[in-house]
């Protein structure tokens, strides 16, 4: 939630930037009628007792959280 964006609309370079944040963002907690989040699919995996899966999950969930936070660093950056 402390991902939010904060640029000026007219620069390119951080549209784009944003637009993969936010690809990430929404692959790891926004559920559609096409796909259920990574968020989803670990509480699912905790319901179901299913730790193979849940491991899984999780090491995706962790390399997508590492990926984004390292972009919005980079995006963050090319703030003035």
């Amino acid at each position: 939630r402390n991902i939010v964006p904060f640029h000026d609309m007219t620069n390119g370079y951080d549209v784009e930037l944003w637009k993969e944040i936010d690809a990430i963002r929404k692959n790891l907690a926004k559920d559609t009628a096409e796909y259920v989040s990574i968020f989803k699919q670990i509480r699912l995996a905790i319901d179901a007792k299913n730790l193979k899966e849940l491991s899984k999950l999780q090491q995706k969930m962790n390399s997508l959280m590492n990926e984004m936070n390292r972009l919005y660093a980079d995006y963050g950056a090319n703030q003035l």
